[in-house]
């Protein structure tokens, strides 16, 4: 029988649009964010702008 974690092929993060444009823009190699999750190579990551109607963002 197959594992949660075998089975995840990739992760889904929200990010605050001024912490996503720092990441794209400026060629950031880094991202930390607390998780349970360990991403492996070949797991696709997608990032999207959280708080888009926030104040400050």
């Amino acid at each position: 029988m197959r594992t949660m974690e075998e089975k995840v092929v990739g992760a889904t993060f929200p990010v605050p649009r001024w912490f996503l444009e720092r990441i794209l823009n400026e060629g950031k190699t880094v991202f930390v964010k607390p998780s349970t999750l360990r991403v492996k190579p070949g797991m696709k990551v997608v990032f999207y702008a959280s708080r888009e109607g926030a104040r400050g963002g």
